[in-house]
């Protein structure tokens, strides 16, 4: 009998909660966020700021870094990560691993209340970033009467992953894909 797919989910033990983000200790210079309790890094677009960073979750182990990119914009970007609480998931194949966790991303969005959202499987890109399996795709939904998207770019490391995404109007949130993909490229993740 298969095992059951372990999804990288919520731990629910130790280790004990970290203390929340200090910016001062995981910002460096050239534009480098860097967290070193988790080893996680990545460079941030010329320009632009972090506008914030914490951690949440069952011991503090879910972490979201808000950036704001140098123009104003609907779309708001934002970089995700956490490490894998029971090991790296035994997965069926990355390109299908990758698609089954996007539905369950659509499907989290349409119970929270997001009924008409839905991924758009012609815009899966699987690619590689420091040798790691990566994905990128869209999602489109509306918000009162206009027409919105969410781009996600998805890394998975050995130990953890790092997913940025971008909900916003699709002129806005295409308009800066270059600077999500450039950031991507530079993500280290253990």
């Amino acid at each position: 009998i298969p095992s059951p797919v372990v999804e990288p989910t919520k731990p629910t033990g130790p280790p004990a909660p970290l203390p929340q983000i200090v910016l001062t200790e995981v910002l460096g210079p050239n534009n480098l966020y860097h967290d070193d309790a988790f080893g996680v890094s990545a460079t941030y677009p010329q320009g632009w700021a972090v506008s914030g960073a914490f951690r949440w979750g069952t011991n503090n182990s879910e972490n979201t870094v808000p950036l704001r990119p140098e123009t104003p914009t609907t779309a708001h970007p934002s970089m995700y990560y956490q490490m894998y609480p029971n090991g790296y998931p035994d997965i069926e194949g990355t390109e299908a691993y990758f698609r089954r966790v996007a539905q369950n991303k659509e499907n989290q969005r349409v119970a929270s209340g997001v009924t008409d959202y839905k991924i758009v499987p012609s815009s899966f890109e699987f690619t590689q970033v420091d040798g790691n399996p990566t994905l990128s795709y869209f999602a489109v939904f509306t918000q009162g009467e206009e027409v919105q998207t969410e781009y996600f770019v998805r890394v998975l490391g050995k130990k953890g992953y790092v997913m940025f995404f971008v909900p916003g109007r699709l002129d806005d949130v295409q308009a800066i894909m270059p600077q999500i993909k450039q950031m991507a490229s530079t993500v280290r993740v253990p």
